[in-house]
């Protein structure tokens, strides 16, 4: 399991959320959708979508917040195959995030 890089945690999420999107075969309401499709879904724009799957943006919590439910997941999913470092897992503990 890679560690997670806090530094550069948009794009490792949009490197997750493209793999759910593109997946198929899960039993996923967004698997296998094309980007608009999906973006249509979580209500943003398919720019902005394109961008947090390449990593070249930030986003807001309640855009990843948007996707989560569009693509009928959640972050601890989105982040399943990844190890926090031990104060960044403390911290989202505590926060519930």
């Amino acid at each position: 399991m890679p560690q997670f890089d806090l530094t550069d945690a948009h794009k490792e999420i949009g490197k997750q959320l493209h793999k759910i999107r593109i997946v198929a075969g899960k039993i996923r309401i967004v698997a296998g959708k094309s980007l608009n499709q999906a973006a249509i879904g979580a209500g943003i724009a398919p720019r902005t979508l394109s961008k947090i799957e390449d990593g070249e943006s930030n986003f807001r919590k309640l855009t990843l917040e948007k996707l989560l439910k569009a693509y009928n997941t959640d972050l601890s999913h989105l982040l399943r195959d990844f190890i926090l470092p031990p104060p960044a897992a403390k911290q989202c503990s505590a926060r519930k995030i």
